[in-house]
């Protein structure tokens, strides 16, 4: 049965009703690799549904409260799609899916190609001076921000009438990394 889920998301032919039903399958089977969802975020011959829908698979199976970000770039394996779809949050007004707390970063991976609202909200701590090192963590890159701990976590579409987000800044590693 789970060769049959395999094939089907592997399948960039296959249509996006039996990938959705594919995804379930491999759900319900409890995949213990995300490789195969590694391989669809980042497959340029995949739809940007079925981009997204394993980008979301990759961060609501495998990626778990307590975490640290090191982990995390485990479990992520330094993906392309991952570039310049970090921000951090820096002021927020309105109801958050996760709330900012004093001394941590709040920050969301865009997860979607198009415009479009899923993204995956995270909370860690502690904060440190430098921005990049939460990008250098998620990249596995060595940096003292790969020992924070994930705290917060909300996955799916924010609230977005509720949600007014007033800093935000984009976090892009430097050229010369």
């Amino acid at each position: 049965m789970r060769r049959r889920y395999l094939e089907c998301l592997r399948d960039p032919a296959s249509s996006e009703d039996d990938a959705l039903k594919a995804i379930q399958g491999a759900r319900e089977d409890a995949l213990p690799d995300p490789a195969i969802w590694r391989e669809l975020a980042d497959g340029a011959s995949y739809s940007p549904v079925r981009r997204r829908r394993a980008r979301l698979q990759l961060f609501d199976q495998y990626v778990h409260l307590g975490m640290k970000l090191g982990d995390i770039a485990n479990v992520l394996a330094r993906p392309k799609w991952l570039q310049g779809r970090v921000e951090w949050w820096d002021i927020i007004m309105g109801r958050s899916p996760v709330p900012l707390r004093r001394g941590s970063w709040l920050f969301n991976v865009h997860v979607a190609d198009e415009q479009y609202t899923p993204l995956v909200v995270c909370r860690v701590g502690p904060r440190h001076d430098r921005d990049k090192d939460l990008y250098d963590a998620l990249f596995g890159n060595p940096t003292p921000a790969a020992n924070n701990v994930l705290d917060g976590m909300a996955i799916g579409g924010a609230d977005a009438e509720d949600l007014t987000i007033i800093r935000k800044y984009p976090i892009y590693r430097a050229a010369d990394d």
